[in-house]
């Protein structure tokens, strides 16, 4: 029997052509395999830096150590902890803000003299750092509050 009459032709250009798409796959998945690979020991390596990093400024407390180096491990937890991160710091800087804004209203009462004088030259006995002091013009919002007291109906 003549070998060349067995093997169909076109059966073996099929068989080729999968071997070759096949083959394009499995070098295609293995790249993406060594670029994921890649990724994960860069974030491993940068994982310890972290760890001491978050100890350092109180947010992985030592009890927690383990926990805190789990949850770096995840993708997922770690963009977790970086959006808590985030949102710790708004926190923080809108507190910033809201002292400096009653830092400025107290640079300001000061520079009217701490005596409640406000800059449109009024008085504001709310604003006098010293209760009780007698008022050095018109009557103070605790006289005012106590007339109203007075004058009502009984």
């Amino acid at each position: 029997m003549n070998q060349s009459a067995i093997v169909d032709p076109e059966l073996l250009d099929m068989n080729l052509e999968y071997v070759e798409k096949t083959s394009l796959a499995l070098k295609r998945a293995v790249d993406e395999l060594h670029v994921h690979r890649a990724a994960q020991e860069k974030a491993a390596a940068l994982r310890p830096a972290i760890l001491e990093l978050g100890k350092r400024v109180g947010c992985f407390p030592a009890h927690q150590i383990k926990e805190a180096e789990a949850m770096l491990a995840s993708p997922e937890t770690t963009m977790y902890l970086l959006k808590q991160a985030f949102e710790l710091i708004e926190k923080k800087n809108a507190t910033a803000k809201t002292e400096l804004g009653d830092a400025a209203d107290a640079q300001t009462t000061k520079a009217a003299g701490d005596n409640g004088i406000v800059p449109d030259g009024g008085y504001d006995s709310t604003k006098d750092p010293v209760v009780g002091n007698k008022s050095p013009m018109g009557k103070k919002a605790s006289d005012i509050a106590f007339e109203r007291i007075l004058q009502q109906p009984s």
